[in-house]
């Protein structure tokens, strides 16, 4: 944000310097720019900031601090919402940004961060990926994901251990950039940072990727609750009482021939997901489905198998809430292989799952 004298001088330096948009649908965080009759009507004379798509709250209304609908003002001319371009990035208005930042967790020597491409002009977002420094600044490891969407927003989530292969330390403090490419041209976020919980103790030192698990035929809990061999944990009528509650937005990846699914009363079904796309490329498969936002769902799970029962080659990968999309690497060229996806929501120690997606064939290329 910049200083400014007036309120019209605001909103001039936001429109036609500092990339922000105009919009007709507001929502939390967007300002909102009024002109009255009472003074020059040509111009914007006040300023409130929205806190819901139907409530502002503003200063200075009747000498005081004033919250409701904005049109509940008086002797109102105009209203006009406005969105910055936040991060302190500059934004041109009407192409691709950031939002919606969020840290999905942070623990002892992992975290993972989501970030939503906003593609507007639906430009084709060729690259996703995120650089990680220590609180110095120094270059820990550079991370870089190919895709191919021309949708008009792309979800990117980065797990530091599982898809940077890297290990942090406890107790540490990191900064780290997300960044995608869109149209050619590439986008960066600003500079952030967390601290990882625990004590520190030793010095960071990149990690190999983890192994991918292979299932039992009877599931225990999980020692680590962020690689699984079954995310649900053992089932009720195996150990008579509820199993640990995991931590969330667990990243799985196994081989697992058995698909235990416990039906509990206390978890809620989530919803079936919708919208299933994949697409191939240089040995590898993209696939996106539409994001809803369930209050039911706890994450994502997306299995692919070489034939279409899921028997031959299954693999399964827990995915975060707000994850939308998945690079599958390392495949046969030539195989057909089928994807699915599915959501699932754990209470009270226990998981159910939602229905499956419609199955999608892809051939990799």
């Amino acid at each position: 944000m910049t200083s400014t004298a007036t309120v019209q001088t605001m909103y001039d330096t936001l429109v036609n310097t500092c990339g922000a948009s105009i919009v007709s649908s507001p929502q939390r965080g967007d300002l909102v720019f009024y002109k009255y009759t009472d003074y020059d009507s040509e111009r914007y004379h006040h300023i409130g900031i929205m806190t819901g798509p139907n409530e502002t709250v503003q200063g200075n209304v009747n000498n005081t601090w004033w919250k409701g609908k904005p049109e509940a003002l008086n002797n109102i001319k105009q209203i006009t919402y406005v969105r910055p371009a936040y991060n302190g990035v500059y934004v041109p208005s009407g192409t691709a940004y950031f939002s919606s930042f969020n840290v999905n967790k942070v623990e002892e020597t992992n975290a993972e961060v989501y970030i939503k491409v906003e593609n507007s002009k639906r430009e084709n977002v060729t690259e996703v990926g995120c650089s990680l420094y220590d609180e110095n600044g120094n270059l820990l490891k550079a991370y870089a994901e190919e895709c191919s969407f021309t949708t008009s927003y792309v979800n990117y989530t980065c797990n530091f251990n599982s898809d940077m292969g890297y290990q942090l330390s406890p107790g540490t403090t990191y900064q780290f950039k997300l960044y995608a490419v869109v149209g050619g041209k590439k986008l960066t976020d600003s500079m952030r940072n967390f601290t990882t919980g625990g004590s520190k103790a030793g010095e960071d030192r990149p990690a190999t990727a983890p192994e991918e698990p292979t299932a039992s035929k009877e599931p225990t809990a999980p020692k680590e609750p962020d690689v699984t061999e079954n995310p649900a944990g053992p089932t009720a009528e195996a150990t008579n009482k509820p199993a640990a509650k995991p931590k969330t937005n667990p990243i799985m990846e196994s081989d697992d021939e058995t698909d235990d699914e416990p039906t509990v009363a206390e978890a809620q079904k989530p919803n079936k997901v919708t919208g299933l796309k994949v697409k191939s490329r240089s040995k590898k498969i993209y696939a996106s489905w539409r994001f809803t936002s369930s209050s039911k769902r706890t994450g994502y799970q997306l299995q692919y198998a070489s034939n279409r029962s899921f028997k031959k080659s299954k693999k399964t990968i827990n995915l975060g809430y707000y994850t939308t999309r998945r690079t599958l690497k390392k495949l046969k060229k030539g195989k057909n292989y089928y994807v699915r996806v599915r959501e699932y929501n754990r209470e009270a120690g226990m998981t159910k799952y939602g229905s499956w997606s419609a199955v999608k064939k892809v051939k990799v290329r």
